[in-house]
C-alpha cells in the first residue's frame, strides 16, 4: 500500500490523492480514494491474516488554500481492510483517530 498525491509538474498538488494497493510484483491491483483520504502521506499497518489495519496521515486538509501558512487540521485515519483469499483488499471501515495537529504545504527547516 502506498499513498499517492497527484501533481502536474512535480511540485503543485492537483488533487486529494489516493491509496494504491500493490501486488508482490509491484503492480497496482486496487485504488482507494475519496471520503477520508485527503493527501495520504506517512503510514503504517498491522496485518492479522485476512484483516489489516492501516494508519495514515493526511497532509492536505486546508494547506493548499492556506498558501503555506500552518494549518491545525492534520488527521490520522485508521482504515480496516479485508483481503479475501482470491482477491484484492477492500475497505471495511475508515475513521479519523487523531486530528488537529499542525501542518503546512511549505517545508520548514530549522537552523
Amino acid at each position: 500500500m502506498v499513498g499517492s498525491l497527484p501533481t502536474s509538474d512535480g511540485s503543485t498538488i492537483t488533487g486529494a490523492g489516493c491509496l494504491l494497493v500493490l501486488n508482490s510484483s509491484g503492480h497496482v491491483v486496487e485504488t482507494f480514494s475519496g471520503g477520508l483520504i485527503n493527501g495520504p502521506w506517512d503510514m503504517t499497518s498491522v496485518s492479522m491474516g485476512a484483516v489489516s489495519e492501516l494508519f495514515f496521515t493526511n497532509v492536505l486538509n486546508g494547506t493548499v488554500k492556506a498558501g503555506g501558512s500552518v494549518v491545525n487540521d492534520g488527521t490520522v485515519v485508521r482504515a480496516t481492510l479485508v483481503t479475501p483469499p482470491d482477491g484484492a483488499p477492500r475497505v471495511q471501515a475508515m475513521s479519523v483517530v487523531a486530528s488537529g495537529f499542525p501542518k503546512s504545504s511549505t517545508p520548514r527547516h530549522s537552523s
